[in-house]
């Protein structure tokens, strides 16, 4: 079952908790693989050694010990530019990872789990990505 949550309307939080982080994405500026990781990484506040890379990726989106959150929003705009310019596995790498990462912390246990959840606004390409990414 896919962790991703599709919108029928642009993102709106439902709260403006202190201890909610969020990260808009643009997508039409995530092009390629380094705009993904700049942009995701200035949302959130990744560490100076991050990796740029999906596995590195992954290991941020399961920690966020620099962060003081409780929950943490990732939300993908305009997500059929996303990738555009690099082979469309690697959408379907990243949808992969973000749906681990999201696996990940549904299944932690602890005072020092987060809720993250992944948004994606409204798109025609999404639900066959999520398909074909087999998450």
């Amino acid at each position: 079952m896919s962790n991703f949550k599709i919108l029928k309307a642009p993102y709106e939080p439902k709260n403006r908790d202190a201890e909610l982080v969020i990260a808009q994405v643009d997508c039409a500026k995530a092009e390629t693989m380094p705009d993904f990781f700049q942009q995701l990484q200035k949302g959130l506040k990744f560490p100076a050694y991050f990796g740029k890379n999906l596995d590195a990726l992954f290991d941020c989106l399961c920690d966020f010990s620099w962060l003081d959150a409780r929950e943490v929003h990732i939300v993908l705009r305009g997500y059929d530019q996303f990738l555009s310019k690099e082979p469309k596995n690697q959408r379907w790498n990243v949808l992969a990872v973000l749906n681990d990462a999201v696996a990940e912390w549904k299944a932690m246990k602890g005072k020092d789990k987060i809720k993250l959840e992944i948004y994606v606004e409204p798109s025609q390409r999404i639900k066959q990505d999520l398909e074909d990414a087999e998450v």
